[in-house]
């Protein structure tokens, strides 16, 4: 019943205690309530022995595979490895949107930023700054932008270039030794769409659709998992691959959610079916295109996740006062197994403050870029920032350039490390963290206002060092543990 629970803290007369509430109303528990406990000692008493001991288990009942063990045999990974993610949103309607309700008559135009004719002038910069390996992820290349329709794809829309442009932008993309795929939505449905049927929808337990949020489409309703694959995965995804696509397919929302029941009496889904149906959409991307990802690093997709557009949302957020700080369990978990980005404060890291670049490092993430990330008006949040990455002008799409051709550059540092699992991570000194991985690698991060002695190195206010496996480096890591 992992689905139904949430863990409680409760600070009471100066004592914590932790516990576990089941949130059982609509329905009778679908499998008998079972908690493991673990005992930790020594050493491993602390988050990065909870994260070694989890991930150990992961890997031994055969849950999930380390990257390097299932790049050997995929270039589609190997590749991933080496290159930083870049998702381009080339269209979308007025976010807020002024229509709610969206019909045929009433549907707000589309705000065109880039077509892909303007994609491939893209690709001719990255020649000229020297950019051999990224993976672009074209974001509202469907009908209509950006959560335009969804759960209908198709056609290509028409004001980016239509199908005849996006195939040409992939076959030259494919000469040039860089990867396209695109961004599918299979969790969300808006009226406007010719798909639209409120029997397709999940269901609240009095019958009733689910609403959600208002995007760009107006109000969003959530789909059944079930329904979509039954209906739409088979229809829709072979064209993909006719048109080019292939790669690390990206499926909106399925890994930063809680898998979404379904109380409809035609196709009811608990949590954990739900999960289940979410793992099948991903796999069958994987299948067809070479990989999956998704939005966020969630556990119940982590067996056919390849990639996590971000892992939290909260990276530098205002902390509870019960909060100490924030401890990247998810990373001593799975980094080595999934490639990931820290957070939404970290997409379009080099033209960030320092301390979000330097989590990128610390972390050994892979660096992730969104161009037009900032897409909302006045009065909805850009959840990634205000600061931007865009192409209005050519000089705005040099300058964009140059900041994805850090990012590889990070990689064909420290890119190696995609593949190691982060076995300990510790604030050794106040604001000074040190990451261990699981080849020899050390990585010290000093975010505090002073120089900071590391054995025979300095490492500089706000900035990071990297110590590469050796035999020196060994015997001092040894010796600095010892003591």
């Amino acid at each position: 019943m992992r689905f139904e629970c949430n863990a409680v803290i409760t600070l009471k007369n100066g004592e914590y205690t932790m516990s576990y509430r089941f949130n059982i109303r609509n329905d009778k528990p679908y499998e008998d309530i079972i908690i493991d406990f673990y005992s930790l000692k020594g050493k491993d008493a602390n988050y990065s022995g909870m994260g070694r001991l989890y991930r150990k288990w992961q890997l031994d009942r055969g849950y999930v595979k380390p990257l390097r063990e299932r790049a050997k045999n995929n270039e589609v990974l190997a590749y991933a490895a080496e290159a930083p993610e870049v998702r381009i949103r080339q269209g979308w309607k007025p976010l807020p949107t002024p229509v709610e309700t969206q019909t045929l008559e009433n549907e707000p135009k589309m705000k065109v930023a880039m077509t892909f004719d303007r994609v491939s002038e893209l690709l001719d910069e990255f020649k000229v700054q020297g950019i051999d390996k990224a993976q672009i992820c074209l974001v509202g290349w469907n009908i209509r932008g950006h959560d335009g329709r969804w759960p209908t794809m198709y056609p290509v829309e028409p004001e980016l270039g239509g199908e005849e442009r996006l195939i040409a932008l992939i076959k030259k993309a494919k000469e040039q030794g860089i990867n396209i795929v695109c961004h599918t939505n299979s969790g969300d449905a808006y009226q406007r769409s010719p798909d639209w049927s409120e029997s397709i929808l999940a269901k609240n337990p009095d019958g009733t659709p689910q609403k959600n949020s208002v995007w760009s489409g107006g109000r969003m309703f959530n789909l059944c998992y079930k329904e979509y694959y039954d209906k739409f995965l088979f229809r829709d995804y072979p064209k993909l691959k006719q048109l080019g696509f292939h790669w690390i397919h990206y499926i909106d929302v399925l890994s930063t959610v809680t898998p979404t029941v379904c109380y409809d009496k035609v196709h009811p889904l608990n949590r954990k079916e739900a999960a289940e149906y979410a793992t099948k959409h991903l796999k069958y991307a994987a299948d067809l295109m070479g990989g999956a990802a998704s939005e966020g690093g969630f556990d119940h997709v982590a067996s056919v996740l390849d990639y996590g557009l971000y892992i939290t949302f909260k990276l530098f957020a205002k902390r509870p006062p019960m909060i100490d700080g924030y401890v990247p369990l998810w990373h001593i978990v799975y980094n080595g197994i999934i490639m990931s980005n820290a957070g939404t404060a970290t997409i379009n890291y080099t033209i960030k403050d320092k301390a979000s670049q330097m989590k990128v490092v610390e972390f050994a993430t892979r660096p992730s870029f969104y161009i037009y990330s900032a897409f909302c008006d006045a009065g909805r949040e850009n959840w990634m920032g205000n600061k931007d990455l865009i192409c209005t002008t050519d000089a705005d799409l040099k300058k964009t350039v140059s900041e994805i051709k850090k990012g590889r550059d990070l990689l064909k540092e420290m890119g190696y490390l995609q593949y190691e699992f982060l076995d300990n991570h510790e604030e050794i000194s106040p604001e000074i963290f040190k990451s261990e991985f699981s080849d020899g690698t050390v990585i010290i991060s000093n975010y505090s206002s002073k120089p900071y002695e590391y054995g025979s190195q300095v490492i500089s206010p706000m900035s990071y060092k990297l110590f590469k496996p050796g035999f020196w480096n060994n015997i001092f890591n040894w010796f600095y543990n010892l003591i």
